[in-house]
This record gives structure tokens, sequence and C-alpha cells, in this order.
């Protein structure tokens, strides 16, 4: 028997592709989890502050958006004393030491490399979704996809 832990995603993605291929990853690793996407920062928040009785358990929040970038946005949510509590997933290509430190003193929960297939995608987000209390812990983890070959 599987159990979730994630009822309720946010993902903020600009990239259309990129949305597709996280729902079908999602949809198959975490069955039940209901997934709602804005692709803008700003359009994340607004949609946060109108349901904010319907908080998601997690955002997912890919890094290189045209407008305003990951760590703006994550400053943004941080600074709102009615979101700041939610767990951050940051979502990249690739990221250095050095950011990846500044990601997680601005407050993310874990950072993830964007996989080039679709099974580590999975493997990563079916980690997340079923592990118990996992955004409880304060442990800095990346998920990077080679963790998954």
């Amino acid at each position: 028997m599987n159990n979730y832990f994630l009822p309720k995603v946010l993902l903020i993605e600009d990239d259309q592709d990129d949305v597709e291929f996280f729902k079908y990853a999602l949809a198959q690793a975490s069955p039940k989890t209901k997934l709602h996407v804005e692709q803008s920062c700003l359009d994340g928040i607004n949609h946060l502050i109108e349901n904010i009785n319907v908080r998601p358990d997690a955002i997912f929040l890919d890094l290189r958006m045209y407008l305003l970038d990951g760590d703006e946005c994550i400053k943004l949510i941080k600074k709102n004393d009615d979101l700041k509590d939610i767990p951050i997933v940051a979502v990249s290509t690739s990221i250095t030491p050095d950011l990846l430190e500044k990601l997680y003193n601005l407050g993310i929960t874990y950072f993830i490399t964007k996989p080039t297939t679709l099974e580590k995608l999975q493997q990563a987000l079916k980690k997340v979704a079923t592990t118990p209390n996992l955004f409880n812990l304060s442990t800095r983890e990346s998920f990077h996809m080679q963790d998954f070959d």
C-alpha cells in the first residue's frame, strides 16, 4: 500500500513542455496529488494569497523564469507571513554550489536538478511524495538526478 504525503502541490514553471513533463511524472509517482500550475512567480503568489485557506503542501519552483527569477520569487514568498512556511522545492537544469547555498539561506527546503528522462523525474518526485515528514526535516538535501542512476 502506498501512502502519499503531498496531497496538494503548486508548480511555478514558465515552460509548457516542462509543465507537461512534470504533470505526467507526478501523476505516475504520486497519483493522488492534486497539482495546480502557474506560469509566473507573481501569478503563483497571487494564487496562494487568493486561496490562503487551501495552501499547497509544497511549491515546486523553476529557478530560471522570464521576468522574475526563482531566487527573487523565493524572497517574495518568504516575506509573506501567510506563505513563508510553505516548503519550496527549487528546480533547475544546473546549479553551482554558491547558488545552492544562497537558495538554502533564502529558505528553500530542497533542490532537484531537472532530469533528462521521465523515469528519473518520477523517482525524485516519488521520493519527495512518499517520505513521511520530509519537509519537517532540515537536511539541505539536494536530489541530483545522478542519485537515481
